[in-house]
């Protein structure tokens, strides 16, 4: 990334979004330089913005509610692409703006930076109405999500003299809506802002609004219980209309990626052992049987490794298990038993290498802690051990054999 020319970083960083999207928590070895492209003085572009803020998404997603202790890194990313945006139509702080929603959990500490930003943007005479109306939805969600008591009179005060001289209604009804959440954090607390608000809607002819009266009363009969935080997916998510809590669809994967086709024709020849013939067949048998597995492959990112395993044996290895449970649990009944048939004859084969026994007993038990129990029998795979010497994974075998 730092040789790339600067037309070419919004590209990488895209690509590593996505990469990241596919990874999720197997990113974690790799953060420290990922979150070394979000420093203050490297904002590029307005195109290399929103890509480095898609990417910020993308890592608050995959690492759950593991993001607080990188927050003071990407903060002041965020805060630099608010202050610096002289754009017309302020793109880049309407992308900031969603992202500090989805880290809004992990501010707590830090609103002496943002929350002043925020308010700042709720000048109607100064900010365009979309910015406003954005930046209301990031106060809100912030405001549900931490403790934003020492904020409090000046939220209100922002958000009265908005509702004073708002020019639409929907931004009125936005602004009374953040005042709903306030009202459930402070509790009796608001109370001393409500004759403030009550006088201010007064004044603008707001007559209802059904949300902030059913809360004030709530308030006075100490029934109002805060909600927990709605949760924020990132946008490149979220425009594809799927919610958090909405189950994958069918034929997509856990990551939301589409499932590819498994070819059983193909992944059949390549398992087949009937021309291995000589000792020294094995090994290629072996390369060609891991490299089909990842191709034909139902998850887009193991299928994504298959050119690159073809050339690294180490990639290739720490793969295979994960290859080959991904295309077994698609494979009807039939082939399953087939696929194990093949395993079986290999194994006993007298010239086989015991890297391939070690490679079958490996799967045995990666399986076996995936609770899913490899068809093979105890002392078949106690014989395996003991021929390749493995003498832990034999005493395994020959104490589940007997018990």
């Amino acid at each position: 990334m730092d040789a790339a020319a600067a037309g070419d970083r919004e590209f990488y960083i895209i690509t590593l979004g996505r990469l990241v999207s596919i990874a999720r928590q197997l990113i974690r070895p790799y953060l420290q330089p990922v979150f070394r492209l979000f420093a203050a003085d490297a904002l590029g572009s307005e195109r290399q913005q929103t890509a480095s803020i898609e990417l910020i998404e993308v890592l608050a997603e995959a690492l759950s509610g593991d993001f607080g202790p990188h927050i003071a890194t990407v903060l002041p990313f965020l805060i630099a692409v608010i202050d610096r945006d002289g754009s017309e139509q302020h793109q880049p702080t309407l992308r900031a703006l969603p992202a500090l929603q989805i880290l809004s959990p992990s501010l707590e500490g830090y609103l002496f930076l943002v929350m002043p930003r925020l308010i700042a943007l709720l000048d109607i005479a100064t900010t365009p109405i979309g910015v406003v109306e954005a930046a209301l939805k990031c106060i809100s969600s912030i405001v549900a999500a931490v403790n934003s008591g020492s904020f409090a009179s000046r939220i209100v005060l922002t958000l009265v003299r908005l509702l004073q001289c708002s020019p639409t209604q929907a931004l009125q009804t936005a602004a009374i809506d953040v005042l709903c959440t306030l009202m459930e954090q402070l509790q009796d607390e608001f109370t001393l802002f409500m004759p403030t608000i009550s006088a201010a809607m007064k004044k603008r002819g707001v007559a209802d609004h059904p949300r902030y009266e059913r809360y004030s009363r709530l308030l006075f009969s100490g029934r109002l219980v805060p909600k927990d935080p709605q949760r924020v997916l990132p946008q490149m998510q979220g425009d594809a209309g799927q919610t958090a809590a909405s189950a994958p669809a069918l034929g997509q994967s856990g990551d939301g990626l589409a499932k590819q086709d498994v070819d059983v024709m193909q992944l059949r020849r390549a398992w087949s052992t009937k021309q291995q013939m000589t000792k020294d067949g094995w090994a290629p048998w072996m390369r060609g049987f891991t490299c089909e597995l990842l191709m034909q492959s139902p998850s887009p990112a193991l299928r994504a490794c298959s050119n690159l395993a073809g050339d690294h044996p180490r990639l290739r290895s720490d793969l295979f298990n994960a290859a080959f449970v991904s295309c077994w649990t698609v494979l009807p009944g039939q082939y399953q038993q087939e696929i194990i048939e093949s395993l079986q004859s290999v194994a006993s084969n007298a010239d086989v290498p015991a890297d391939i026994l070690q490679t079958i007993l490996g799967l045995a038990g990666y399986m076996e802690r995936d609770e899913k129990q490899i068809p093979i029998d105890l002392k078949r795979l106690g014989d395996y051990a003991d021929r390749c010497h493995a003498l832990a994974k034999e005493l395994h075998y020959k104490e589940a054999e007997w018990t």
